[in-house]
């Protein structure tokens, strides 16, 4: 928790704080090979994310029971255990 509420608040382009090794490496690399595929993620449809084509550029996964229980066994694990 320290290391956001020590890190400033960036506003450009918009308000959001940048957190850097915040995870063991073994942690962030587990977290990083248990991402669902694009095809488990649902677009973000906000007005500065669309593209050309009409798709947004910004595709989002919220952690929740339903969109966790839609993965494969591996990854349903690991995020379920991420949630308690």
């Amino acid at each position: 928790m320290a290391a956001i509420t020590s890190t400033a608040l960036t506003s450009f382009p918009f308000d959001h704080v940048v957190l850097t090794d915040i995870f063991p490496t073994a942690t962030y690399e587990a977290i990083l090979s248990m991402l669902p595929i694009n095809s488990y993620y649902r677009e973000l449809k906000h007005s500065d994310a669309m593209m050309a084509n009409g798709q947004s550029a910004r595709l989002q996964f919220p952690l929740n029971r339903a969109n966790i229980e839609r993965l494969p066994i591996e990854q349903r694990d690991f995020w379920n255990q991420v949630l308690t």
